[in-house]
């Protein structure tokens, strides 16, 4: 799901002229990438106790944890850098329909997630549901941003609104 929603949101971004959505997709790809590390973390901490390590390899969720956090803020920080490269366009009105399918995506993967987690008391799993709801949020705003650029050429300030998406979302990122 979150190949598909990278895939989505940066390629919608690039061709609708959106920092803001591409922003989003990055991270969405963020999302993706700590998937990854949260199966590892998983598959890891099931292993059943050996002679290195005789109570078992459940702590490996928590350095997991840790480091899916310090991925997040490092990505932050560069989208949040590279956000301010772009020059003002104004973003394609069809992005606000591929922004709210991403939404919905977005939060029925993220409350499954969370569910998960719950059931199986797993810490990674209920981290990973908590960076999932953050980026439907960071998608929510991606779509209020989307639609105020549409009253750009009527409202002079909001020819800058695409930039300051790509710079808040990128601190919904690295928060």
């Amino acid at each position: 799901t979150n190949i598909f929603l990278v895939i989505i949101k940066i390629i919608g971004g690039i061709f609708g002229k959106s920092r803001t959505l591409v922003v989003d997709g990055i991270h969405s790809l963020s999302d993706f990438s700590t998937d990854i590390f949260s199966l590892l973390g998983l598959n890891f901490s099931s292993k059943k106790a050996d002679e290195k390590h005789p109570f078992g390899h459940g702590k490996i969720e928590n350095i997991i944890s840790l480091f899916i956090g310090i991925i997040i803020i490092f990505v932050g920080l560069i989208v949040l850098k590279n956000s301010l490269l772009f020059k003002l366009t104004k973003p394609s009105s069809y992005l606000i329909i591929i922004t709210s399918i991403t939404i919905i995506i977005k939060y029925l993967v993220s409350s499954y997630m969370m569910k998960k987690g719950k059931l199986y008391n797993s810490p990674i799993l209920i981290s990973n549901a908590k960076e999932s709801k953050m980026d439907v949020l960071s998608s929510i705003f991606a779509l209020i941003i989307l639609v105020l650029s549409q009253l750009s050429t009527k409202i002079y300030i909001f020819k800058y609104i695409d930039i300051a998406g790509g710079v808040i979302i990128s601190l919904f990122i690295i928060y």
